[in-house]
C-alpha cells in the first residue's frame, strides 16, 4: 500500500537530487575557443607599423579574452613584402596592395588523416583555429 508519505517524498528526493547535482556535482562544459577576431579587420600602414589585436570568443564565461596568445603571420606576395612581430605589430616592407594578416590559436583536436581545410594563408587548418584581417601597404 503507498502512503502519503512515499507519494511525497518520491518527487521531493527528485527535485533535490536534480538541484544538487546541478550546483555541485555537474561538470561545466570543457572551455572551447569558438573563433578568433583581429582588430582593425582592416588597416592601412602609411608609413606606420599598425598593431593589430587578436579577441578569442569561448563557449564559456569570461565568454572573450582581448588580448588573445595567439601566432601572428602576414601572407606576403611578389607584389608587396610585410613582417610582423609576435604581438601583432605589422609593417610593410616593400610593394604596394593589400594582403592578409592571420593570427591563429593550435587546438588540442587530433588532426584527421586528410585535412581539406586551409587557413587565408594555404596552411593545413584543421587542428588550430584562425581570424584574418587585411593590411594596405601604400
Amino acid at each position: 500500500m503507498i502512503t502519503l508519505r512515499a507519494v511525497l517524498w518520491a518527487p521531493s528526493a527528485l527535485i533535490f537530487s536534480t538541484v544538487f547535482l546541478e550546483a555541485c556535482g555537474a561538470p561545466a562544459p570543457p572551455r572551447e575557443l569558438m573563433s578568433i577576431t583581429i582588430a582593425p579587420i582592416s588597416a592601412s600602414a602609411k608609413g606606420s607599423p599598425v598593431q593589430f589585436v587578436a579577441t578569442g570568443t569561448y563557449n564559456t564565461l569570461p565568454s572573450t579574452v582581448t588580448p588573445l596568445t595567439a601566432n601572428w603571420g602576414v601572407q606576403s606576395s611578389t607584389q608587396v613584402t610585410a613582417t610582423i612581430t609576435p604581438n601583432g605589430l605589422a609593417t610593410c616592407k616593400s610593394g604596394t596592395g593589400t594582403i592578409f594578416v592571420e593570427a591563429w590559436v593550435q587546438l588540442d583536436i587530433p588532426t584527421a588523416p586528410t585535412c581539406n581545410v586551409v587557413d587565408p594563408i594555404g596552411n593545413p587548418a584543421c587542428s588550430e583555429m584562425w581570424g584574418a584581417a587585411l593590411l594596405t601597404c601604400p
